[in-house]
């Protein structure tokens, strides 16, 4: 039996001093944190700390059932390549092939069977770990003050933000580590982000709480992305809706007149099928067994519920709500669906007739627009290394290019501001996928740069 541990944390043991210690913890050092924490022997700031035991599961019965469910897969660059060089405008009707887990010695020891299960059950023990973790309240403040009040917020408006994203995230079936007086919660988490938060009095007497412009950014991006678990779903549908939108209405243009044109369900298909095979597997986390398909209605439902899209029935198609049984396509027969249920709704030959609008509730435009800005940090840095590969001038080696991207990150932040993508973490993720797309020589650069993917 196998017991994933998820183990979450305000500080890190040795942020005693500092405030900024951004270092991934091991299991020993989380342990550790446990001890400090139990023993009051921590010199700063008091600190929460959550270990959380997740559901035990038989590696026999996962090594069985897992291998049942593997399926005919292709590359990035045999999914994506065409449609970034504009040659095909189809996505294959397959997964993707992504592995993030190094290539280490035991592991190549093993046969490429062995290998594929060891690399998939090390993501299921990851994702059982991530949904387990419960969210602290630096990460709920961070994503405030990052994602929604970059330019500052009255810390009353704050009290009742911060009460908002908590009960969202309960909502949403995860856990938080924290508990109290909301304002007792917002006084205690802004002391522990005092190296990268400026509080200002105001003659109203309330407090205006601003963030500090710089590399301080990055910190507290690094802290929102224990949050995006929680949204992910919505904040890939709603990438995915402002791209198809992109090309119809204005990006900053009145949330009405967006919400006058109509997104049929296959185009949010296809769209949310590209952003699933963009973004890292380790930043998705989806379920070995769980095909992508099954994702995209997922994610469909998700803006359902959370109201941001309303369905709008044409003349002639059938209801976005008739629940009845229908005849399933030959075409997703082979498909390892992940879900048990009698329902089709992933049958895409079956959602040509269903389109929807953005709702035109008052609230939804802010939502909106938060949603997005979570996996902005990943996005910007993916074009960031496109701009960079626009250059010209590409290094000989991996490591010589995630470096020249890390610099280039940095002094485009310098210009733009954009601290958020300036991390090494995500120059390492843009360079892996690049990779994996194919940009690995002069003739697929000139090919892309012909079909603007800078754009």
């Amino acid at each position: 039996m196998l017991v994933p541990v998820a183990i979450t944390h305000d500080l890190v043991p040795d942020a005693c001093d500092t405030h900024h210690a951004t270092a991934p913890l091991g299991l020993w050092t989380g342990a550790l944190a446990v001890l400090w924490s139990l023993g009051g022997w921590r010199c700063g700031p008091r600190v929460c700390v959550r270990v959380h035991l997740t559901q035990p599961f038989s590696l026999q019965e996962y090594t069985i059932n897992s291998r049942s469910c593997w399926g005919s897969r292709q590359t990035l660059e045999q999914l994506l390549q065409p449609i970034v060089l504009g040659q095909s405008t189809v996505i294959p009707d397959t997964e993707k092939e992504q592995e993030w887990t190094p290539i280490t010695g035991p592991l190549l020891a093993l046969k490429e069977e062995d290998q594929l299960l060891v690399r998939r059950l090390s993501r299921h023990i990851l994702n059982a770990s991530v949904a387990s973790s419960a969210v602290m309240s630096r990460a709920i403040m961070a994503t405030l003050l990052l994602f929604k009040h970059q330019k500052g917020v009255f810390l009353s408006q704050l009290l009742g933000e911060f009460f908002w994203l908590t009960e969202e995230t309960l909502l949403r079936g995860f856990d938080v580590g924290f508990s109290g007086q909301v304002r007792c919660l917002v006084q205690h988490t802004l002391s522990l982000l005092q190296a990268h938060v400026a509080l200002l009095r105001v003659h109203q007497g309330d407090l205006l709480v601003v963030t500090r412009s710089g590399p301080g950014l990055m910190h507290l991006a690094r802290l929102s992305a224990q949050l995006l678990p929680v949204f992910l779903s919505e904040a890939v549908g709603a990438c995915a809706v402002r791209a198809l939108l992109a090309g119809k209405v204005p990006a900053e243009g009145p949330w009405e007149l967006q919400g006058i044109q109509l997104l049929s369900q296959n185009e949010l298909y296809r769209q949310v099928l590209l952003l699933l095979h963009l973004l890292p597997q380790d930043m998705l986390l989806l379920q070995p067994c769980q095909s992508s398909y099954c994702y995209c209605q997922e994610v469909l439902d998700r803006l359902i519920q959370c109201g941001l899209l309303v369905a709008e029935e044409t003349p002639g198609s059938q209801q976005a709500c008739d629940t009845g049984r229908q005849r399933l396509s030959t075409k997703l027969l082979w498909k390892p669906s992940g879900d048990f249920t009698d329902s089709d709704s992933d049958d895409f030959e079956e959602a040509k007739g269903r389109y929807f609008r953005l709702s035109q509730q008052s609230r939804c435009p802010d939502f909106f627009l938060f949603l997005c800005r979570l996996l902005s940090p990943m996005l910007k840095a993916f074009a960031q290394a496109a701009a960079f590969l626009h250059q010209g001038q590409l290094p000989d080696t991996e490591s010589g290019y995630v470096e020249q991207l890390f610099q280039f990150l940095q002094a485009t932040a310098q210009e733009d501001g954009f601290f958020e993508c300036a991390d090494p973490c995500l120059a390492i993720k843009a360079v892996w996928t690049f990779r994996d797309l194919g940009v690995g020589n002069r003739e697929w650069f000139e090919a892309a740069l012909s079909s603007n993917l800078e754009a």
